[in-house]
Formats: structure tokens, sequence, C-alpha cells
């Protein structure tokens, strides 16, 4: 296992460096002039000229390029054009929110679909399988702004019993700034319990027709257990790897959650500097999001063989 490990950590290096390369080119081609934004539209030519010389981009694109892969590998992603801060300070500073909100709506989500998937698979064709696929569907097909505007409307402006929007760290509020989120993870746990339901109720159905199974049953076993203990687990690989993947989608930010809620996560961040052309910032963003996804594939490739003893490190 040691040696897999290890392979898999060394393939983190050019994936990620692919993902850098990528970046930058991309970024550098976006429509719009930073630093018109910057100065506004009545600088002038030589404001403008003395404020690209001062941000190195009159050097040619493969100059400023080999400059940024430099900084890269010491760790630094630049400064931010609007904010003013290192790049990994902007970012370090927007994640609590979306980590506590990834958390949450993870949970909810685990609650809410893998028993909602198995009750369907154990009672595959009924009517309780049915109204679960009907909900799942339902959760799948909801957009969601739309569920989280009006979650808004109900429980903030028409009960009153949450804020309506913003965000106070658990520095300030302590527990009382979960109230913020409550919203939000609903928001987002509904829709990843309904994709995990779909998943889970496959995964069962596939595994309850299996012969080890017919025999758990023909020696008398109790159903939770033939569910739980052998059923369960042996279909637990796709079930990872989808909540592995929502996962790392939820902490890479929920940016158009955050931006309805008006939540100061990371993806409200990206989203920024996406609108104001903040070059190292959305560079920044992109290489936190292909680290979080490569890092947790990595341990859901590893979790595999921890899971299944057929799963072989090879």
């Amino acid at each position: 296992m040691t040696a897999y490990i290890i392979r898999r950590i060394l393939l983190v290096i050019p994936i990620l460096f692919i993902v850098a390369v990528t970046t930058f080119f991309i970024t550098n081609v976006i429509p719009g002039d930073p630093v018109r934004l910057i100065l506004g539209d009545f600088a002038s030519e030589i404001q403008v000229a003395q404020l690209r010389s001062e941000l190195g981009w009159d050097k040619p694109l493969y100059v400023r390029f080999f400059l940024w892969v430099t900084r890269l590998l010491r760790g630094d992603l630049g400064q931010s054009l609007f904010l003013h801060v290192p790049v990994t300070q902007a970012i370090y500073t927007r994640m609590e929110p979306t980590i506590v909100l990834a958390i949450l709506g993870q949970t909810i989500a685990v609650l809410i679909g893998i028993p909602l998937g198995v009750l369907a698979a154990s009672n595959h064709r009924r009517i309780l399988d049915q109204i679960a696929v009907f909900l799942a569907i339902g959760g799948v097909s909801i957009p969601s702004f739309w569920l989280a505007i009006s979650l808004m409307l109900l429980f903030s402006v028409t009960l009153g019993w949450f804020p309506v929007a913003g965000y106070q760290s658990i520095g300030e509020a302590g527990f009382s700034s979960l109230r913020y989120l409550v919203l939000p993870s609903i928001s987002i746990g509904v829709m990843q319990s309904a994709l995990l339901a779909r998943i889970t109720r496959s995964a069962m159905l596939d595994v309850l027709t299996q012969d080890y199974v017919r025999t758990a049953k023909a020696k008398g076993l109790q159903r939770y257990r033939i569910l739980g203990k052998h059923a369960l687990r042996n279909a637990s690989i796709p079930i990872v790897t989808i909540l592995g993947s929502s996962f790392s989608q939820l902490l890479a930010g929920t940016w158009i959650i955050e931006t309805v809620y008006s939540i100061p996560g990371t993806g409200a961040l990206a989203i920024t500097a996406i609108m104001r052309r903040d070059y190292p910032l959305i560079q920044g963003s992109i290489i936190f999001i292909a680290l979080i996804y490569v890092l947790i594939n990595l341990v859901i490739d590893i979790s595999y063989a921890l899971l299944d003893p057929r799963v072989k490190m090879e």
C-alpha cells in the first residue's frame, strides 16, 4: 500500500502543473483590462503604462509565465490586484464559512441520501421505491438558486427564524454563527442527497442480487443486518466516490449558494475575482480548487482497499 500511495502522490505533481499552465494562459486571454479597471476610464495612457510596468505586464507572455511558475514553486500565488493582500491570505481568510458550510451540507446529504437509497433498494418496485425515486429526481432537477431563494423567503423573510444573508465568524459569534448557515446547508444538502440517494439505490440493487446476500437471507439473519453489514458495505465504493466528489465540490466553494446568501466564502471570492479581472486571485482560486480535488481523490482511492479487501493496490 505504501508504494501505491507514493505513486498516487507523485501523480499529483504533473496534474497540478497542467492545471497551472492551463490556468495561466486562459486567464491571460480573458477579455478586459484589469489595469483599466483599477485606474478607471479617465486614466491617462502614461498612468496605464506605468501601472502595467509595475505589475510586470509589459513583459512578453513567456517571461511572465516563467516568473509566475518560479513564484508558484515557492508557494507564492502573488498579490491580489484589488484586495491588496497576498492571494494565499485572501483565500485563507475566506475558508472558514466554506469549510463549515461544506461539512454541514455533506452531513445533511448523508443523513438523507444514504437511508433513502437503502430504503428504495430494499423495497424495489414498491411504493416506497417509487416515492424515493421521485424525491431523488425532484431533488436533482430543482435549481439550487431557486431552492435557496425559496427557503430564504419562507424561513427568513416570512417566519424570521434565520438571518436573511451574511455571516459572522465563529470567533466573533461562537456557535451562533451557524444560524447563518442553516438554510444554505439545507439548500446544498438537499441537492447532494438526491444524487447520493440515486447512487446508493443503484449500488444496493446490484449487491442485493448477489449469492452471499441470498445465503444470508437463507440463514435467517435479520433484515437490518443483511442491509447494513453485508449489502451496504459491499456497495460502499460507488457511494464513497460520490461522497468524495460532492465534498470536494463543496470545499472548492459553493459559488451560487454563497452568492445568494452573501456568504463571504471562497466561492464568492472567486466570482468577485472573475468580475474584477483579478488575474492573480483567479489563478490562485483555480489552483486551490484543483488541489482540493486531487487530494480528496487520493483519499478516495486509498479508502477503496480499506472498504473492500478485493480491491488491490496496483
